[in-house]
């Protein structure tokens, strides 16, 4: 008695290569996307905590002086007496720096003693995700989906 042979045709095997192709197409662009979203999350809720560490700052004396945080395309700066303490660049993923909207545009200023800002401001982060600085001191973020 012969045994049988089984085996696929090479119809079925095109086409089965046909249909992870179409589907790899549809899951490589999102999962891209998706990885961009988390980035960009994540360089909002690290704005967000800063601004809570320089509000305290602000908030205690820390430093003896009123904290600007000033606003450009390649990031932003904290800035203490004139002098800037920190720089911090936003991801590679961002095609430009956040931008912010403030009564001039750039710069936040928390005053020594006060957790209330002088202005009030919103940072949009490539138009996903944006974070609110308001009149009575209030940061915090969220998505523009």
């Amino acid at each position: 008695m012969a045994k049988s042979k089984s085996a696929f045709t090479l119809l079925e095997v095109v086409v089965v290569i046909a249909l992870l192709a179409v589907t790899a197409s549809f899951v490589v662009p999102l999962s891209g996307r998706t990885s961009k979203n988390e980035a960009l999350e994540t360089f909002a809720k690290d704005l967000v905590s800063r601004l809570h560490v320089i509000q305290s700052n602000a908030y205690a004396g820390s430093g003896n002086c009123d904290y600007q945080v000033v606003f450009g395309s390649n990031g932003y700066q904290v800035i203490c007496n004139s002098e800037v303490i920190s720089y911090e660049y936003p991801p590679k993923v961002l095609a430009v720096g956040p931008n912010f909207s403030g009564v001039d545009n750039t710069t936040l200023l928390f005053k020594k003693g006060s957790v209330v800002p002088e202005n009030q401001g919103y940072v949009n982060i490539e138009n996903v995700y944006y974070v609110s600085i308001s009149e009575e001191g209030l940061i915090e973020y969220g998505d523009n989906l």
